[in-house]
């Protein structure tokens, strides 16, 4: 799971008798959560990796049917980045238990070696596609918002949020916990809880403006779709209802995958000693993190609309271009073609 208590595991230890005790009750829970951390990582990573396989039907594969409601060609980009950030993030927990498994994970030593080293890095880029995630899924409500209004937003805005700022704030976090060194003593409690603060306040982000700016894109679209038919009759109430429902599912997605997180954060926090909550979370934790790919694929993009055909995409890489560039959905990145998904699933419900 991604949580900044891992973060501690990866320092020296002065005081290794403080740290030994309990030494194989603390083994044995480890190695539990570690086990169910490696178990959840791998379903998900194979449920994604099932769901990309091609398909029998051209333009019904995941990332490409036209007939989806929001999905428009800068919105799929989005989701595409959402669904790749949190795969990678997955492969980096599954790496590191598999590490932990294997025993090759720092313990508590007066030595700093290579350990220590990949214990930080691989914490680093676990937080770092996890929380550009985080960030892509904002970038996604925004971008909603701004295709029901008729308007993009800029890439480079879009690429400032989504790989830059996850970067300051692992960088903010790591400057916070090894300014000194990767000594643990000294490190102050008012220091850890902002550590936890500095991970967790995308995710607070998250929750925070993603309801509000799928409200207004949620009325900016029934706007848009009055504006275009004149009319507003139970075709275009049930599309507006299947879109606040897609927005729903996704806060949904979302919460189930951090809200353990969260209240991780705040037990540390609070500095309770109840151990069997601790364990209890960090064990839900393993199983709804690394399920993050998962839901956010399904929420945001929907099921494959066909059965599994590598002869088809062998027969059709081909001509995969040009067949995309005439599709229905638009590559160009024109404003008008992210409205498309709309239109057409209007004209679906209408047959």
């Amino acid at each position: 799971m991604a949580s900044a208590a891992f973060f501690h595991t990866c320092a020296v230890y002065n005081n290794i008798t403080n740290h030994d005790h309990h030494h194989e009750g603390r083994v044995l829970v480890e190695r539990v959560v570690t086990i169910v951390a490696m178990t959840f990582c791998m379903i998900s990573l194979l449920v994604v990796i099932y769901l990309l396989l091609p398909r029998d039907v051209r333009g019904s594969e995941w990332w490409r049917n036209p007939g989806r409601i929001l999905v428009g060609p800068n919105l799929n980009a989005i989701i595409r980045a959402v669904v790749i950030t949190s795969f990678l993030g997955t492969l980096g927990i599954l790496v590191r238990s598999a590490v932990q498994m294997d025993e090759n994970f720092p313990g508590p030593s007066e030595v700093e070696n290579g350990e220590h080293i990949f214990c930080i890095v691989i914490n680093v880029l676990i937080e770092y596609f996890f929380q550009s995630s985080y960030f892509w899924i904002i970038l996604y409500a925004i971008e909603a918002l701004m295709v029901a209004n008729n308007k993009e937003l800029p890439t480079a805005v879009k690429y400032i949020l989504g790989w830059i700022m996850p970067g300051i704030v692992c960088g903010s976090g790591l400057l916070l916990l090894y300014h000194n060194g990767i000594k643990e003593d000294g490190k102050t409690e008012i220091e850890r809880a902002m550590l936890y603060f500095i991970f967790l306040f995308p995710i607070l982000l998250v929750l925070i403006c993603n309801p509000f700016l799928f409200y207004f894109a949620s009325k900016a679209a029934k706007r848009a779709l009055i504006w275009h038919y004149g009319r507003y009759t139970a075709s275009e109430r049930k599309l507006i209802d299947s879109i606040h429902f897609k927005f729903i599912l996704i806060l949904a997605a979302f919460l189930t995958s951090w809200l353990p997180n969260i209240i991780d954060a705040v037990i540390h926090m609070a500095q309770n000693d109840n151990k069997t909550a601790k364990l209890t979370i960090w064990i839900i934790m393993c199983v709804l993190n690394p399920l993050q790919p998962v839901l956010c694929a399904l929420v945001l993009w929907g099921l494959p609309e066909s059965r599994i055909s590598f002869s088809s995409w062998w027969n059709n890489t081909s001509t995969d271009l040009s067949d995309v560039s005439s599709s229905n959905v638009n590559f160009s990145r024109s404003t008008s073609s992210e409205t498309e998904p709309l239109i057409s699933f209007r004209r679906k419900e209408r047959k």
